[in-house]
């Protein structure tokens, strides 16, 4: 399948889940824009701060959370959407994946910048998105799917308009992508014993 269309499929698959809540998602609707969210959101799993940073300013931010269960293609996503249509979003796949062919689906996107983690943990960054991906084998794997091992990706991002811009913008969706994954990591009882950061890694090295 060629790259582009692998994008939009992934694109695609995220904005589903924004748009339609399943069987164990919700939507909440907070007025008054993102200064008035609660402390945390998405079952206490992202700072709002985030949002704050991110999210320009509107009457009304609706957040809506899918969580999945342990071997589900989709473990868990977080989205933050303005009465505007700006999203703040993360969203964590189980997927067969090894590394080298998570790090060849990223490699030729433009503008990436690798993010230095201990561990089995990776991450790359860009201006409006970025990818992390964590080794995470469910408690009942599905026979015969081949050699590729299990993975946790996770895919954050901002579309449409956003207040933030450059580096801010970039660490901020690293921010969100890293709450996402550690809460994920979490429901997907992963066989593997993965260390995450105390916080968020920083996106961009300090000068």
């Amino acid at each position: 399948m060629k790259k582009e269309n692998k994008d939009a499929l992934r694109v695609t698959a995220l904005l589903t889940v924004i748009s339609v809540s399943g069987l164990l998602g919700y939507r909440e609707i907070f007025l008054d824009g993102a200064e008035d969210l609660p402390d945390k959101v998405c079952d206490a799993t992202v700072d709002t701060s985030i949002a704050e940073r991110v999210l320009p300013g509107t009457r009304k931010v609706t957040v809506r959370t899918n969580q999945g269960r342990p071997g589900d293609d989709i473990i868990f996503s977080c989205s933050l959407i303005t009465e505007e249509e700006s999203i703040l979003s993360a969203m964590a796949e189980m997927e067969n994946s090894s590394l080298e062919s998570w790090r060849r689906y990223y490699a030729g996107k433009e503008m990436g910048r690798p993010i230095d983690l201990a561990g089995g943990i990776k991450a790359t960054s860009w201006p409006r998105d970025a990818s992390i991906y964590i080794p995470c084998t469910p408690p009942h794997p599905e026979e015969g799917v081949g050699s590729q091992p299990y993975a946790l990706t996770v895919t954050a991002g901002v579309f449409s308009e956003s207040r933030a811009s450059g580096d801010e913008l970039r660490q901020a969706i690293v921010n969100i992508g890293f709450q996402v994954a550690e809460r994920a990591y979490e429901v997907a009882e992963c066989k593997e014993k993965t260390d995450f950061p105390p916080s968020p890694p920083r996106a961009v090295a300090p000068r």
